[in-house]
């Protein structure tokens, strides 16, 4: 009895573990939020490598509306110009759904360029507000930029040298060898697509070779039983069994070898598998019109806004890391920058729907990405949102100036907010210059620039 009452208390708690973890994971870090007790805290997108750009968000707990957070550098003799903007500042939005509801926490943030640091970064932030002593919040977090020759494992920096297999040497072998080999098949296969030019069709040849093999057995086995079952039995219904089983097999003998002589026989391209013909998905970005024709010129004939940035997150020195391309390279991408947006993270003045005008622009960031027109840039979701991909047809006269005939579709307002802060983010709108580069490097992307901006692209 008592043995029985002891299986029962084990039973039960393990089945109270089982349910606790479906609900609370033990492996699970749970991420710091503001309260009543620690209104205010600052985060930061880390560790990252020297070069990278890190999302620096500021969290207030209950806000009143239309705090302005301050950033600044604690650490070293640094300039706060790292930060973009570069005032270093961001607002928080009011709570609209009353402080009494959730959320009850707002947010908003600012990106940090990290080029030329390494080591802990202290970075402090200030919320000027009514609430809390004396006016204001402070809080800071300390953010690990990691040394170029560094990687990024589980979140800690980790030299090179320092990544061991622990004793075990790293199998670099991309040949497989079956334990029993199969007559008619290879002895090994090769995995490697550089040297197999269709590893995962040739697999798929193979298994069906085997499974058609595997069919007429089975098939011989079902004709040798229906024959025994025919001559052992004298009544006439067992030989009618034994007879549709013969017939049966011989059926789906027939059904096996006519689909082998199909596919290996007749028409062999039935059998091709391999994904490498397919065919590749490209972007191309079309210019709206030929930015910088009239602008003031250079002695060159080139526009005054045909030169490389020297600060700023377009920038010679940080393009060369961000893109991950030459000097010259990064001179030229620079200049582009300047001619689409000064080298700002900013929405265009010039493209945009009307009506309404201004306040419904369609190209955002640093290399004035269309999203009317190429949103698959900014995500899958930021697709579609206007009545139309728009283009220079679309222009209203006098052309360049006025606008552009195009709406924004009812109900996308929320999603068009949201991609919008995407590609004004320098990070995001970089990495989809560095894509394009990679694909075009040619710059056709952005080929706009180039009557007042031919060095560029020369």
């Amino acid at each position: 009895m008592q043995l029985n009452t002891f299986k029962k208390i084990i039973a039960s708690t393990y089945l109270l573990i089982f349910i606790f973890s479906l609900f609370t994971p033990f492996n699970k870090t749970y991420a710091g939020e503001p309260n009543e007790s620690t209104p205010f805290i600052i985060e930061a997108e880390q560790p990252v490598i020297n070069g990278g750009s890190s999302r620096i968000t500021a969290k207030i707990f209950t806000p009143v509306g239309g705090e302005t957070i301050s950033f600044g550098i604690v650490s070293g003799v640094l300039t706060n110009l790292r930060f973009t903007p570069e005032d270093a500042k961001c607002t928080i939005s009011a709570n609209t759904s009353g402080l009494t509801t959730a959320p009850r926490v707002r947010s908003c943030y600012v990106s940090f360029n990290t080029d030329g640091l390494s080591g802990d970064i202290k970075i402090e932030a200030t919320a000027l507000t009514t609430e809390g002593s004396e006016g204001f919040y402070t809080a800071s977090t300390s953010l690990k930029v990691c040394d170029p020759s560094e990687k990024i494992i589980n979140n800690v920096c980790t030299a090179p040298e320092t990544i061991k297999d622990n004793g075990k040497g790293i199998d670099t072998n991309t040949v497989y060898t079956p334990l029993v080999s199969l007559p008619g098949l290879p002895t090994e296969f090769e995995t490697d697509s550089s040297k197999n030019a269709c590893p995962f069709g040739n697999y798929l040849n193979i298994m069906i070779k085997i499974i058609i093999g595997m069919a007429a057995v089975l098939a011989m086995v079902m004709i040798t039983m229906g024959g025994v079952e025919y001559m052992s039995s004298e009544l006439i219904s067992g030989k009618e069994a034994g007879k549709e089983t013969v017939k049966n097999a011989i059926f789906g003998l027939l059904i096996a070898l006519g689909a082998y002589l199909i596919l290996n026989t007749i028409n062999p391209q039935l059998l091709s598998a391999c994904l490498d013909n397919l065919p590749k998905a490209e972007i191309t970005i079309q210019p709206l019109y030929d930015r910088g024709i009239n602008d003031p010129k250079q002695a060159s004939g080139e526009s005054i806004n045909c030169t490389p940035l020297t600060s700023g997150p377009c920038s010679v020195t940080n393009l060369t890391t961000a893109l991950g391309v030459d000097t010259a390279t990064a001179t030229a991408m620079s200049k582009i920058c300047n001619m689409e947006s000064g080298g700002r993270p900013i929405s265009s003045g010039t493209d945009y729907c009307k009506p309404p005008g201004k306040s419904l622009p369609f190209s955002f960031g640093l290399f004035q990405v269309n999203l009317a027109a190429n949103g698959s840039l900014a995500g899958a979701d930021c697709v579609g949102l206007f009545d139309r991909p728009v283009s220079s047809k679309d222009a209203i006269a006098p052309k360049y100036t006025s606008g552009f005939t195009c709406s924004l579709l009812s109900g996308k307002e929320a999603l068009y907010n949201t991609c919008k802060a995407r590609l004004l983010d320098p990070a995001t709108n970089l990495n989809i210059a560095k894509k394009l580069l990679t694909a075009n490097p040619n710059k056709g992307d952005w080929v706009g620039d180039k009557a007042a901006c031919a060095s560029a692209f020369k």
